[in-house]
């Protein structure tokens, strides 16, 4: 069985043709998403390609369970927010290197480095959600600036 900092994706199946996951039962799995064209279904298939990619990165040591769920929870915001989650998790991997306990010397937080004095409600740290929070503030800023370049 191996143990290991990732899950394994048991629900990932190659279709018929052998070319991707089948598709979505009748149960309205198989319905896509909107902003994103993907069955609904494959949204946690992208996410965790994406974080098993991002945790590749770290070092052996650094791999932990607790920085997957990080990253997880991180892309599957994005998505959910319509972001490009490739972008956020990435984001997230130079920011916190996926620690939810991050914290800057500049007093920013979480795996977004958020800093509560702009982007929480009531500029309070405490029952400030740091991923919402992180991922509000990247649509202002990208709103605001235009290009990612200048937003990140």
């Amino acid at each position: 069985e191996g143990g290991g900092w990732a899950p394994r994706l048991q629900s990932a199946t190659l279709g018929d043709d052998g070319r991707g996951l089948r598709p979505g039962r009748r149960d309205g799995v198989g319905e896509t998403c909107a902003h994103r064209g993907r069955p609904k279904d494959m949204t946690f298939f992208f996410v965790y390609l994406a974080c098993s990619t991002a945790m590749s990165w770290l070092a052996p040591h650094d791999q932990t369970p607790e920085r997957f769920k990080t990253c997880v929870a991180v892309g599957s915001a994005a998505h959910g927010a319509g972001a490009d989650v490739d972008l956020v998790v990435a984001l997230s991997f130079t920011e916190s290197r996926f620690s939810m306990g991050a914290v800057s010397s500049a007093g920013a937080y979480g795996p977004l480095q958020v800093k509560p004095v702009f982007h929480c409600p009531g500029k309070r740290l405490k029952g400030c959600d740091l991923i919402t929070a992180g991922l509000q503030a990247l649509a202002k800023y990208r709103k605001k600036y235009g290009r990612w370049f200048e937003v990140l």
